[in-house]
């Protein structure tokens, strides 16, 4: 039996790496997208790990606008993962490249007959930072109108979290007008963990590391941060559940979230298990919080999606980030601290 094809878009980011390396792990083939420009340093950083000549890479330089044909040629499913970054783009266009991107990749897929679709959304379509429920479930919403995201008023997380819901909801919309397609759509915090073998961080570039770089501030004694209400989740059972989307049939929307800790939690085990790194971490302002604010039932019930333990994503996390660190080092770059900002 030959070993199915998929299409993966947002393929060189800190979760696009670690869904490549699941999929090659469950016996798929790739096929993933970059900007024209990025394309050879892409599949070069592929081609190291194992399995990678079963990855390959074509450009799109434009995803609202392109044509898709070529890239959905043979495929099986879609995995949607390229989303703007939130500071990147003023809020209109950042709306108008996070919905109509979405649905350009979608509507291309259908129309070629494909029917399975895993979609990464946000916890930031599910809820209110500023109205904070006890526990959100994935019937929850994001209340925020259009209008608040276009006033440009908003801070970066806000309306970061505005274009992630109202893409999501044109997603189901545009379901619910095909009975014959198969999705899943996650709702994940804050991603954590280790780096994936094809994950390429430019030399000193902390902003690269996506949400890990949460992690990698606790590495710094001037550093002062506060826990993340919704929390984190290991950026590989977020992988994980993206996958096993591609063999579930129906249509599922999925809050996920890992195991509730606490910054000062995680300061205190990174110093016990690195003695070393003891006078360089950071300081955490308590919180109240005990539990987590996510309902993880659903994603157990429809994916047999279970989070690992923190202190193993934490651990492996940081180790990551050690070695990742000692290379900069290694090539003269100096390494300054400052604390990652809400996206």
């Amino acid at each position: 039996m030959s070993q199915p094809l998929v299409l993966v878009t947002g393929v060189s980011g800190f979760l696009g790496s670690h869904v490549v390396d699941q999929l090659l792990k469950d016996g798929y083939k790739v096929r993933g997208t970059a900007r024209s420009a990025k394309v050879a340093a892409v599949q070069e950083a592929f081609a190291s790990q194992p399995g990678g000549d079963l990855v390959e890479i074509v450009g799109i330089d434009d995803i609202i606008g392109d044509d898709f044909t070529k890239a959905l040629e043979g495929v099986s499913g879609v995995l949607h993962l390229a989303s703007p970054l939130a500071g990147k783009l003023p809020p209109a266009e950042m709306l108008d490249a996070a919905v109509n991107g979405t649905l350009n990749i979608i509507r291309q897929a259908t129309k070629l007959g494909i029917t399975n679709f895993s979609v990464i959304s946000s916890i930031g379509a599910v809820w209110d930072r500023h109205n904070i429920k006890p526990l959100y479930t994935s019937d929850d919403w994001n209340p925020i109108t259009r209008e608040q995201i276009l006033s440009g008023t908003l801070d970066p997380l806000s309306t970061y979290s505005g274009t992630k819901t109202f893409a999501e909801r044109a997603v189901w919309e545009f379901v619910a007008e095909h009975p014959d397609v198969n999705i899943t759509v996650l709702n994940p915090p804050f991603f954590i963990g280790p780096l994936a073998p094809g994950f390429r961080v430019p030399p000193g570039e902390k902003a690269a590391l996506s949400t890990d770089k949460f992690i990698y501030d606790l590495l710094f004694a001037e550093n002062k941060v506060d826990t993340p209400a919704v929390g984190f989740v290991d950026v590989r059972d977020v992988a994980i559940g993206l996958v096993k989307g591609q063999k579930t049939p129906g249509k599922h929307r999925i809050v996920f979230g890992g195991e509730w800790f606490t910054f000062e939690e995680a300061i205190d085990y990174i110093a016990s298990i690195h003695p070393e790194l003891k006078d360089r971490l950071a300081t955490a302002n308590p919180t109240a919080q005990k539990n987590s604010l996510l309902d993880k039932s659903r994603a157990a019930l429809v994916l047999d999606l279970t989070p690992r333990p923190w202190k193993e994503s934490i651990r492996e996390g940081i180790e990551g980030l050690l070695e990742l660190e000692k290379s900069w080092i290694a090539q003269g770059i100096e390494i300054e601290a400052g604390r990652a900002t809400l996206y």
